[in-house]
């Protein structure tokens, strides 16, 4: 193959195969920019989306940390993220989901529900669907332990649950201090904390 400068060339003084008198590079603002009519459109990753997370949300934050992604779609037991990445979930909304993501029937229920007009929020007021939700619950009781079973309707979490543990340890002891596990994680709020043995994610969880 020919050299690209074995031709004659007022740059190479007109010899064949000389080599080139200058070794400036060419104008490129003489080149018509077809790449400014061009977009280019990257997907984001979980680093874009984690990133964004760490700049806008509070430290109380503990599965990113272990588990960095950022979750796109689910079915079932598994999740995928945003890079197209399948995972099977053992978290399941921290035991919310037993029935997976996006379960039929429970999504058939929910469009049912919303079609309806029904109040979505009603604090611990009295409703039909939660009074027909109650008495499917203790129909399922034992007749002894139903006679005098109570419900309490905790709000979606975890640390509220705990909440409701400690002061009714308290009040039916009557004593102040309670015992933990060391190790253990029981929560975010203030009472629930008191029980981490590590005092380095208790700080963390107030920023």
């Amino acid at each position: 193959m020919r050299s690209p400068f074995s031709r004659a060339c007022p740059a190479c003084g007109g010899r064949a195969g000389a080599p080139p008198r200058w070794t400036r590079p060419p104008r490129f603002d003489l080149i018509p920019r077809f790449q400014e009519s061009i977009t280019t459109q990257v997907a984001p990753t979980n680093r874009d989306f984690l990133q964004r997370q760490e700049a806008r949300e509070s430290n109380a934050r503990s599965y990113p940390r272990r588990f960095p992604l950022a979750l796109r779609s689910a079915s079932g037991s598994r999740v995928t993220d945003v890079e197209g990445h399948t995972y099977l979930d053992c978290l399941a909304g921290a035991g919310t989901l037993a029935l997976g993501h996006d379960h039929p029937e429970i999504v058939e229920s929910l469009r049912e529900a919303l079609g309806q007009g029904i109040p979505l929020h009603t604090l611990d007021l009295a409703t039909p669907q939660k009074d027909a939700f109650v008495e499917t619950l203790f129909a399922t009781l034992p007749p002894a332990f139903r006679e005098g079973a109570r419900i309490q309707f905790c709000s979606p979490s975890g640390s509220d649950a705990v909440e409701a543990a400690i002061k009714l340890a308290k009040t039916a002891t009557g004593r102040p201090d309670i015992v933990a596990f060391r190790m253990a994680y029981h929560g975010m709020s203030q009472g629930a904390s008191r029980g981490w043995a590590r005092s380095g994610r208790r700080r963390a969880s107030a920023r």
